[in-house]
């Protein structure tokens, strides 16, 4: 609807369209949906331009509670090299580059490592610094933003409060969980709730 009410020239097809489809409702999301895909491109066109941009992960916030958490996990399973010690810790990809930044060898059982490749390795673990150098197409996007605003559906059967019998659910809708299945956990529960929902009504 959005994209045909968009793409319409006729304004007097135009204005009875919005009229049988909720005019202020459907006008306010057309304009937020284009303002929306405005500030996208924008951003995108940004960070484009950006020559050198680096960033910096923690994924602890100490070098001595990294030392301790490692010191703790090699008592748990003795014997193990480094880069079993981070298994399911860490993706293993990740592993194997701080490995490699450290000069400590894949498969390095922990009591054969130097001090001074130890101190790089927590190092790193404190403090990784990423060079950004653009971003990846909207082809390999894993969420889109924007949607339909929740304050316009009803939250225990996904109803639309606009337009009766109506159910709106997952990406469809206004929200936007950080990566980890949260995204999926929300189109599934909101799509069990709506099927609740048409099945009372």
């Amino acid at each position: 609807i959005l994209k045909s009410l968009n793409n319409i020239k006729d304004e007097d097809i135009k204005k009875k369209m919005l009229a049988k489809y909720n005019a202020p409702a459907y006008s306010y999301r057309i304009s937020r949906y284009q303002a929306l895909q405005d500030n996208i491109n924008i951003e995108l066109k940004k960070l484009a331009n950006i020559e050198q941009q680096i960033t910096e992960i923690r994924y602890i916030d100490t070098i001595k509670e990294a030392q301790a958490y490692l010191e703790n996990r090699n008592q748990l399973l003795p014997n193990r090299t480094l880069d079993e010690l981070f298994d399911t810790i860490l993706d293993y990809k990740l592993t194997n580059l701080l490995l490699k930044l450290s000069n400590i060898p894949l498969h390095t059982k922990m009591k054969e490592v130097k001090k001074e490749q130890l101190e790089i390795f927590l190092s790193n673990l404190v403090s990784f610094p990423l060079l950004i150098t653009g971003s990846k197409s909207y082809k390999h996007a894993q969420i889109c933003l924007g949607g339909v605003d929740i304050n316009e559906i009803n939250s225990t059967t996904m109803e639309s409060k606009i337009i009766p019998n109506l159910y709106i659910i997952g990406e469809a809708l206004d929200v936007n969980g950080e990566c980890g299945g949260y995204n999926l956990g929300f189109a599934w529960m909101s799509g069990l709730l709506s099927g609740n929902g048409v099945k009372k009504s």
